[in-house]
């Protein structure tokens, strides 16, 4: 009898790994998840449809052997210092982005596992220029954590070049969705969440900048199809959903909640230079790849998830977001 595999998420217990555990559970897929996280919240009421093991991923015998015992066959390894952390701790940022990385490669080696799946990020790139960035443009990353992501892409085309590891990427932009709070980007999501919270959204760039958005939904769906292609052309695609002003987010999160107190706080650093425009043409013409949320309707779609949390103010009561949510449901 044929033995039924399983698939592991590392950080799996985070804003977008969560997600993605949460999808493949709802596909009855055998899933594994393995998070440094002592409780995790995002997953916990799905813990007894999962093999949930907290462990580091910079510690090769724990991924060796949860991939062994569980049957890996496939990896999507989400486990990473975000930018705020890895810019505070560099040397903390190697061992767990760059050496995580290499042990899960190892350990695909080792055991066979059949693909590795790993989310990259625009800030490889580093500042941005007059035009969207395609795969091949230069990558001159200029933050700790870039130059971490930037140094994993090299050794899983290295792992696949030398022992035909099954290593393939995204390059996400700006991913927003409820819950998210952390990260050098995070900014993005506050700004359509604190509002519903009846809180102050503060964001420290101008109104008039403008970045590649990304909903979380979507951000798992290039996952999912960039782990489900048989015959890539290249190992690595840059993935986005729309390009938007900061100011257009605002103004769709007010026509929700008129309300909504968003402040633009721009300081000496513009956008533009921290967070690079991407050209995401190769996914769309080779992958097929099309985002399922416009800007719209993902402000929409996150503001729904978060109505159970809302402030009872009036400024943020359920009700009000509701009848927002209503009156813009066409829009």
């Amino acid at each position: 009898m044929a033995v039924s595999l399983a698939t592991l998420v590392t950080g799996g217990a985070g804003f977008i790994g969560s997600r993605l555990v949460r999808t493949l559970v709802g596909r009855e897929e055998k899933t594994a998840v393995l998070d440094i996280t002592a409780t995790p919240s995002r997953i916990i009421d799905i813990i007894p449809k999962i093999k949930y093991v907290r462990g580091d991923v910079s510690d090769l015998n724990k991924v060796l052997h949860v991939a062994k015992e569980n049957e890996i066959d496939s990896i999507y390894h989400l486990a990473a210092l975000l930018t705020t952390d890895a810019e505070a701790d560099p040397v903390k940022a190697l061992r767990v982005n760059v050496n995580g990385t290499v042990n899960i490669l190892e350990a695909a080696r080792i055991l066979d596992v059949r693909r590795v799946i790993f989310p990259s990020t625009r800030a490889i790139f580093g500042r941005g220029s007059s035009q969207p960035m395609a795969e091949d443009f230069p990558r001159k990353p200029v933050s700790t954590y870039g130059a971490t992501k930037l140094l994993c892409e090299w050794y899983g085309e290295k792992f696949y070049e030398m022992y035909d590891v099954g290593f393939r990427a995204v390059r996400l932009v700006m991913v927003y969705g409820a819950g998210r709070v952390t990260g050098g980007s995070s900014f993005g999501s506050l700004l359509i969440e604190n509002p519903a919270l009846g809180k102050t959204a503060r964001v420290p760039f101008s109104e008039r900048e403008e970045t590649d958005w990304l909903y979380v939904k979507d951000a798992v769906k290039a996952l999912l199809m960039i782990s489900e292609v048989n015959n890539l052309k290249r190992r690595i695609y840059n993935i986005k959903g729309e390009t938007r002003t900061l100011g257009r987010v605002a103004e769709i999160v007010k026509s929700i909640i008129p309300s909504a107190d968003i402040r633009f706080e721009p300081g000496p650093t513009p956008l533009s230079s921290l967070y690079p425009l991407v050209d995401d043409t190769a996914a769309r013409t080779e992958l097929g790849w099309s985002p399922s949320y416009t800007i719209e309707h993902g402000v929409k779609d996150h503001l729904a998830e978060i109505l159970p949390r809302a402030d009872p103010e009036p400024a943020g009561s359920v009700s009000s977001l509701m009848n927002g949510l209503l009156r813009c449901s066409e829009a």
